[in-house]
């Protein structure tokens, strides 16, 4: 299928048509349901892989460090609402794209994160409240228990857009 010629007037400072002015043609798929859910996909993935890559930062310094500590805890807390809030959004995407099952799963994701956060945030200001010698070590099995829970959560994702998106 070919895509139309754009109808639309040229804005001021702009030419019509030739090369550069990205006016002669728009690919329009990108904007029907299917399109977005895709993209609300994506996007969803963004905050679980910049957890991914940022939290590995965290085994370079000693994490008795309070600013260290701290840093993990707005780190934590910021991927885990950013996964909550955007599996909303990407759940009504495939809602409207008329995929309910896969809406169903990423409501459970999302809910996943929101009980995540709820754990794992009021155990590290525990620890950053009470510092002591296991300190260090608690907030270093609860930065590998995100690790751990992103990465199961980055799979599932990964794994399920082939399922989720066919080869047409």
């Amino acid at each position: 299928m070919q895509d139309a010629p754009c109808t639309a007037p040229p804005r001021p400072g702009m030419m019509r048509g030739g090369a550069g002015s990205g006016i002669t043609a728009m690919n329009t798929q990108v904007f029907n349901a299917p399109g977005l859910s895709l993209a609300a996909l994506i996007i969803l993935m963004v905050p679980m892989l910049y957890f991914a890559f940022a939290s590995l930062t965290f085994f370079l310094r000693p994490l008795a460090d309070p600013i260290v500590g701290r840093m993990l805890r707005g780190l934590v807390n910021t991927w885990l609402l950013a996964v909550t809030g955007l599996g909303a959004l990407a759940v009504i995407a495939f809602m409207a794209a008329g995929q309910p099952r896969v809406a169903a799963g990423l409501s459970l994701l999302a809910a996943c994160a929101l009980a995540a956060r709820a754990w794992a945030v009021p155990r590290i200001d525990a620890v950053l409240r009470a510092p002591g010698d296991g300190a260090a070590a608690a907030l270093r099995r609860l930065h590998v228990a995100g690790i751990a829970y992103n990465l199961a959560e980055l799979s599932i994702m990964l794994g399920s857009i082939p399922r989720i998106f066919p080869a047409a």
